[in-house]
């Protein structure tokens, strides 16, 4: 039995070269490797997209808050002269006598700006709010 038992050891390498195993075994690394590099691209290319929308969501909130300060700036510069106009009024006028041309000169800066609120709300409501009386 001993020399039977070495006799099939020998017969194995045989079975393994022969064409049809050969051809079985290239198939199947050939279908591991399609399937590692299939997951292998899965992943680069999820990164890939997930860097992508990431650039797109920071640029688009890059633009909102430009927009948002150039129309806070806005707001201030029409606030500032508006300030000046009302100094100079009240300068030239100490007596108060044309309080009413006044009120009507300042209360159009208060009601002239409805994006007011969306500029707040783009920039985190981060800006003052300004309020009339």
């Amino acid at each position: 039995m001993e020399i039977g038992h070495v006799a099939s050891i020998a017969l194995m390498p045989s079975l393994w070269s022969t064409p049809v195993v050969q051809a079985v075994l290239t198939g199947l690394v050939a279908v591991l490797g399609t399937i590692v590099g299939s997951v292998v691209t899965y992943i680069f290319q999820r990164k890939t997209a997930e860097r992508s929308e990431r650039f797109a969501r920071d640029e688009w909130l890059l633009q909102q808050r430009m927009d948002t300060y150039s129309a806070f700036s806005e707001v201030l510069m029409d606030f500032r002269g508006a300030q000046y106009n009302r100094w100079y009024r009240l300068r030239d006028d100490p007596n108060g006598e044309d309080g009413a041309v006044l009120a009507e000169q300042t209360e159009p800066f208060s009601t002239s700006r409805p994006g007011w609120r969306s500029a707040r709300v783009a920039s985190g409501a981060c800006l003052p709010r300004w309020t009339t009386r």
